[in-house]
């Protein structure tokens, strides 16, 4: 099997574990089909991204789409003052699942301290903050402060820091009170309550595409994106926020092998 196809497969045993989960607990047959669509447009994508080549300028434009599409989940009612999804012919996605990944891959591909990027990476941690969503917040600006000291150092860092510290800060302020949904927020402790090993499976084949990113020799894209997801996945230990592949959610699968393809593409150029 070569590199690409291996980047193309990693998120996918955790997204069928978690489909046996699902059926297991009896979550209705549609949300499976769902699962199942995703991974296949989120195949398409991971081809797709595998293949276009990305100057500097349309990487520009592709960083304020991003944005924009994760400002659209404003356009929305919310739910008890959360802004978090977009609606996609009645399928609702997780805005920032889909948009961080993509994110990342365009910050790492830029300059670090020139131009309107600076003011970009703290315009979307401000986003995740007002939706708010302190899961998202965290992963994104974590992960952009371990590149911030990669590139940056003295003041500049110092800034960014505290910048992104406190848009982290705020998102965790800010009330919160929908409730979890045990197939989105609660499928780890639902895959445990079905088999001690049921369970043991879906914490390793979640940590398959972490460690399949980390290794790969795309640096630093492959340890940014690593440690966006590896993050995303310790918030829900924290509180309730959507496991990453393994819950109910077209939107990570997206975002993770958009990801991919970005790897795949940076790795054969």
């Amino acid at each position: 099997m070569n590199r690409s196809a291996a980047y193309a497969l990693a998120p996918l045993p955790a997204v069928a574990v978690g489909l046996v989960v699902m059926r297991t607990h009896g979550v209705p047959s549609s949300r499976l089909l769902i699962q199942v669509v995703a991974c296949i447009l989120g195949l398409g994508l991971f081809a797709l991204v595998r293949r276009v080549r990305i100057n500097e300028k349309w990487n520009t434009w592709f960083t304020l789409l991003t944005i924009a599409f994760l400002a659209t989940s404003f356009l929305g009612h919310g739910e008890q003052g959360v802004y978090r999804w977009v609606s996609l012919g009645g399928v609702q996605l997780h805005a920032a699942a889909i948009a961080c990944p993509i994110l990342l891959v365009a910050f790492v591909r830029s300059s670090f301290v020139a131009g309107f990027e600076a003011p970009a990476r703290l315009g979307a941690l401000a986003l995740l903050a007002a939706q708010p969503d302190a899961g998202q917040t965290t992963a994104l600006g974590l992960t952009l402060l371990v590149l911030c000291w990669q590139r940056s150092t003295g003041m500049t860092a110092l800034l960014h820091t505290i910048s992104y510290l406190l848009m982290i800060t705020i998102a965790w302020s800010l009330p919160d009170g929908l409730k979890p949904i045990i197939e989105v927020e609660g499928i780890v402790d639902l895959a445990f309550a079905q088999g001690t090993w049921l369970g043991g499976l879906a914490l390793t084949t979640l940590a398959l595409p972490i460690a399949t990113l980390f290794a790969a020799p795309t640096r630093p894209l492959g340890p940014c994106l690593a440690t966006y997801l590896l993050v995303s996945f310790i918030v829900t230990r924290i509180a309730h926020f959507p496991v990453p592949l393994l819950g109910y959610g077209a939107a990570p699968i997206l975002g993770t092998l958009i990801a991919f393809g970005a790897i795949a593409h940076q790795e054969a150029s």
